[in-house]
């Protein structure tokens, strides 16, 4: 469901909580019986609200929390944010064996498709990438993902908008190809096969792309479709898949099944 109205027990305890433009606390532990307080929290978590032990609460960095909390104690719909724009966020252990399937990113420029909040770009600078283009369409994902890209000492870059929309020579992008594709696309509707096929366009020979994908390619007739024409028509010499187990990604919200899927251009 993409949407939904919150229960009469949410909102009351919403309009009992302490609010300030940034910050919703939900009161002491135990305020609140451990039924409503976890689907109020689900509530804040899907309009972008984040647990913060720090500041004892969930943060909203945008500061729409008093703007979240109006809509849904005066009957408003919710919208589920990780859905409408599929952000399930790739955890460092993952990204980390992409980056080791990949060959490593040290001193290579590094392109990253659909950055979320940066949580790949982290792993990219911790690595030693020399150069950095994060490309993310939902703009309230971008001042966390600048902060983090950021922090990289190298030259680096964000573009906001549809990676699917753009082509490597437009602006913002590097003027040569890119050596390492480290990406974690949307997988409805086979989306994944979309942005991986784009994204071969931005890589330069030798480079490699490496990606999650949906499922498995032995359960994706069109995916295993894909990875055969990117080796014999779309100058792939070398294809790599590692399937990962089952909850692997349940700690960011979804058990949805992957496999990581590594391409070498000739």
């Amino acid at each position: 469901m993409a949407d939904q109205t919150a229960s009469q027990d949410v909102v009351d305890a919403l309009k009992g909580a302490v609010v300030t433009l940034d910050l919703i606390n939900l009161g002491k532990p135990g305020s609140l019986d451990a039924k409503t307080y976890k689907a109020t929290a689900k509530l804040i978590e899907m309009s972008g609200g984040k647990w913060n032990r720090g500041k004892k609460g969930h943060y909203f960095p945008k500061g729409d929390a008093k703007e979240f909390i109006a809509n849904v104690t005066g009957g408003g719909k919710v919208v589920d944010k990780k859905k409408k724009f599929q952000a399930f966020f790739t955890p460092e252990e993952v990204v980390d064996q992409m980056i080791d399937i990949a060959g490593g990113v040290e001193n290579c420029s590094c392109l990253e498709p659909e950055a979320g909040e940066g949580w790949i770009v982290r792993e990219l600078i911790k690595h030693g990438a020399l150069t950095i283009t994060a490309v993310e369409l939902n703009e309230e994902f971008i001042p966390a993902l600048n902060e983090v890209i950021g922090k990289h000492e190298g030259w680096h870059t964000t573009v906001q908008g549809d990676f699917l929309t753009f082509n490597p020579d437009d602006e913002g992008f590097d003027a040569t190809p890119y050596d390492r594709i480290i990406m974690n696309p949307p997988f409805t509707k086979d989306q994944d096969i979309k942005h991986i096929r784009h994204a071969l366009d931005f890589l330069r020979p030798g480079g490699n792309l490496t990606s999650l994908s949906m499922g498995t390619p032995a359960g994706r007739p069109k995916m295993q479709a894909f990875l055969d024409e990117a080796r014999d028509r779309l100058g792939v010499n070398y294809v790599q898949t590692v399937e990962l187990e089952q909850g692997t990604h349940r700690a960011v919200g979804t058990d949805i099944s992957t496999t990581i899927v590594s391409l070498t251009k000739d």
